[in-house]
């Protein structure tokens, strides 16, 4: 910011602003004049609001998202022990051998919803190699129609021009066309991401809502958490791999040169300016192809980094689907054949914890509520209300 003038400094920072703000929801920026603030500690030069804002956000702010983070996920924990106790309540009311009907339903559909996310992986090979194939495509089709062009643009242009641009020229087409392709990429995998998500939300709805129906009390609703990837997916799509694709194509830059640089020098060693033209058209379209060349395998290794954390997200609610549906249906069964005789007590003792658990849901959002309903942080002694241990 040292080296611009009022205006342009107006100028960048909006152009940044801008930029960041296809990313996350309203970005905070601060321009800052390193220079004037060494010199003189300028009020004015941007040093005094980041300083506060990073006291802010060390002393209060990120507290408050730690302390809303943890009550978050205490609270989704909490609800999963009900949706889990109340299981158990309605299996009470139940005899051995109805429970046992019951419970083979809801197995059938959780082996049903498990054997559809594992076949999702091999859609998600599939879509990813077909993927990879169409950045080829386009690779190969820009490659060849930079060469078609190349002959008229050298003609054009003074031979030494050619000389002391057409390195640079090289580069500008390929870091353009590798951005706006980086983009074209960014939407087809997040597409993909969301028809993966959805046909695994489906899956894991399909699940539980078979326990709630077999197994669950009127007002229960089971929920399963396959964690909140939709948001993970379009950041990392949109956000993480645009930066990936940036960075090979700047590190490329250099490379291009390398490439060509047998086919450059004798282009730069030429005295005679037809000479260098032809020397230019004869050459420069073999270091084009080979620099297109280089770059797939790059755009690859985006795709399968991609694919790879799709299927772990499949394999995870997978493992996520079955173990936590297994694990209700497994200790309701146990718990009816341990305590057959004692059903009334197991009733009053299980009622007893959904009361504590509920109280505990209750101080929770209280206490999520609380954060961000003032400026200062919430004292450590109000967060006593929680209710006993109830294990």
């Amino acid at each position: 910011m040292d080296m611009l003038s009022a205006d342009e400094r107006v100028a960048v920072t909006d152009y940044v602003k801008t930029g960041l703000a296809k990313l996350m929801p309203e970005p905070v920026v601060y321009p800052l004049s390193a220079k004037d603030w060494a010199r003189s500690r300028d009020p004015a030069s941007g040093m005094p609001e980041l300083m506060a804002y990073l006291e802010r956000f060390l002393a209060r702010d990120r507290a408050q998202v730690i302390l809303d983070n943890a009550a978050g996920d205490a609270g989704r924990t909490a609800a999963y022990l009900e949706n889990n106790l109340g299981v158990r309540m309605h299996a009470y009311d139940l005899d051995i051998a109805e429970l046992e009907q019951r419970i083979n339903a809801v197995r059938d559909q959780l082996d049903t919803s498990k054997r559809k996310l594992d076949e999702l992986h091999v859609r998600i090979d599939a879509d990813a190699a077909s993927i990879k194939n169409q950045i080829g495509l386009d690779l190969e089709a820009f490659a060849r129609a930079f060469v078609a062009a190349l002959p008229a643009q050298i003609d054009a242009v003074d031979a030494n021009d050619v000389k002391a641009y057409l390195p640079a020229f090289i580069e500008d087409k390929f870091k353009e066309w590798a951005e706006i392709e980086g983009a074209r990429l960014a939407a087809m995998l997040e597409h993909l991401a969301e028809q993966v998500i959805a046909i695994t939300n489906e899956n894991v709805a399909a699940a539980a809502a078979m326990l709630a129906e077999r197994l669950g009390p009127e007002d229960t609703a089971i929920e399963i958490s396959v964690d909140s990837f939709k948001y993970d997916i379009g950041i990392y799509a949109m956000g993480a791999l645009g930066t990936t694709v940036m960075l090979f194509v700047n590190a490329l830059a250099g490379g291009l040169l390398t490439i060509a640089a047998p086919i450059m020098a004798i282009i730069l060693k030429s005295k005679i300016a037809g000479d260098i033209r032809i020397q230019a058209k004869e050459r420069v379209p073999a270091a084009v192809l080979k620099a297109a060349e280089a770059m797939k395998p790059h755009f690859d290794k985006c795709i399968d980094d991609f694919a790879r954390r799709l299927s772990e997200f499949v394999f995870n609610a997978g493992n996520t689907l079955y173990k936590g549906i297994s694990e209700i249906l497994d200790r309701t069964m146990s718990e009816r054949r341990e305590h057959a005789g004692g059903i009334a007590e197991l009733k009053s003792a299980t009622t007893q914890q959904i009361q504590q658990i509920r109280a505990t849901s209750s101080a929770l959002r209280q206490l999520r509520e609380g954060l961000w309903a003032s400026e200062d942080l919430p004292e450590a002694p109000g967060v006593g209300a929680l209710p006993p241990d109830v294990s």
